[in-house]
């Protein structure tokens, strides 16, 4: 599995210091990431013809190391020994991503509470340019930051990465999100279409 999924995480972070060395990164005001992809025919599609279910959460990865290398984030969790690890997740599928379906993925952090982040990453069809497409699944990610081995809050990560405080502030949890037990995880009442 590394050896098919190393490469394609460099590739990843290279897109991401790509776009951000050419300026095409957007403000860190706006909290936002857009990745662009197809299936590729030989890892990701399945005997039916479609995006394997565990490919969407390999493309979730790869738009979260293109999103932390383009905006900076990479660099400043590196300087800082700072380690993002993902300890939850829940992902709703509304329609299947085949061979030729060029897709994107929208992602955007969402809230934070005293030990965990939240980000919402939304696939969709790509219109090329035309407004947003169809949305195609929806992943759910609960995540903490460490240091030398411990969990640190996750304003201090927002804050080393460059985030403005009034975002920062805008993210502060305002729903009661179960954080225990993966059963009970769920979508939080949000808007998560953007």
């Amino acid at each position: 599995m590394a050896i098919l999924h190393t490469p394609r995480t460099l590739a990843s972070i290279a897109r991401g210091l790509i776009k951000k060395g050419r300026g095409l990164i957007p403000s860190p005001s706006e909290n936002f990431h857009v990745y662009k992809c197809r299936p590729n025919p030989f890892w990701d599609i399945d005997y039916i013809g479609h995006m394997n279910n565990a490919a969407y959460l390999q493309h979730c990865e790869f738009a979260r190391w293109e999103w932390t290398a383009e905006s900076g984030a990479l660099e400043a969790m590196y300087k800082d020994g700072m380690h993002f690890i993902v300890n939850g997740s829940a992902i709703r599928y509304r329609r299947e991503i085949s061979l030729r379906d060029k897709f994107e993925i929208h992602s955007s952090f969402k809230d934070i509470d005293d030990r965990h982040m939240y980000a919402s990453q939304t696939f969709r069809s790509s219109n090329n340019g035309e407004g947003e497409g169809r949305i195609l699944a929806q992943f759910l990610m609960q995540a903490v930051a460490v240091k030398n081995r411990k969990v640190i809050h996750p304003r201090n990560v927002l804050e080393a990465i460059g985030l403005p405080e009034d975002v920062i502030e805008s993210l502060v949890c305002k729903t009661i999100i179960p954080q225990k037990n993966l059963k009970t995880m769920r979508f939080p009442p949000g808007n998560y279409t953007r």
